[in-house]
């Protein structure tokens, strides 16, 4: 505000006081001024976006590798179901072999 003030004021001693030339070298510099407080603007603008862009990307990494973490979590819960499924499997075989062995065994 001060600097606004200062130059505002510079621009009417400069209006009245001094040729019309040295005027517009100043309004040029107020140009150049305002365009830098625009580009400023606008950098901290991209440099927020930026920002909030890599955190979402950031959150996307994550839930992916939750995502992937669940399913190799899935995935080796129905291998243990199958292992399980496949021992009982032989088991009951071993027991029918067993039962036929007896059997045989008690038919001679």
């Amino acid at each position: 505000m001060l600097l606004g003030a200062f130059l505002m004021s510079a621009m009417i001693c400069i209006f009245y006081y001094i040729d019309i030339k040295y005027y517009f070298v100043l309004e040029q510099g107020l140009s150049k001024l305002k365009s830098y407080k625009v580009y400023q603007v606008v950098s901290e603008m991209v440099t927020q976006f930026s920002i909030e862009e890599e955190e979402e990307e950031e959150e996307e990494e994550e839930e992916e590798e939750e995502e992937e973490e669940e399913e190799e979590e899935e995935e080796e819960e129905e291998e243990e179901e199958e292992e399980e499924e496949e021992e009982e499997e032989e088991e009951e075989q071993r027991q029918q072999q067993q039962q036929q062995q007896q059997l045989h065994l008690k038919q001679h």
